[in-house]
């Protein structure tokens, strides 16, 4: 099956072994950048499916500071994903965050 597939979180470590499992051509592979939100606001038009992967990378020493940063980005990434799909005119059948 082809498909348009947008991918937070893309050059992290699993983002890019992600885009391996979906060969381009016949796939799409729409990567979303840190500020993709801001640069592309319809970038979810027409993507058959969303995966959330963005946010503070967890591999590292937790502190109060660090988890303040892990939840805040999970919360505020995922806010501006399904944001992103509300206002899609041709909304993805899946997102998998």
């Amino acid at each position: 099956m082809v498909m348009v597939i947008a991918i937070s979180g893309s050059s992290g470590f699993i983002g890019r072994q992600l885009q391996t499992l979906f060969p381009a051509p016949p796939n799409t592979i729409v990567a979303l950048g840190r500020n993709w939100a801001m640069q592309s606001p319809h970038a979810m038009d027409g993507c058959g499916a969303v995966v959330h992967l963005a946010g503070e990378p967890v591999a590292q020493r937790w502190d109060s500071e660090i988890k303040n940063r892990i939840r805040t980005s999970r919360t505020e990434g995922t806010r501006r994903v399904v944001e992103a799909i509300t206002k899609a005119k041709k909304k993805p059948q899946v997102l998998v965050c």
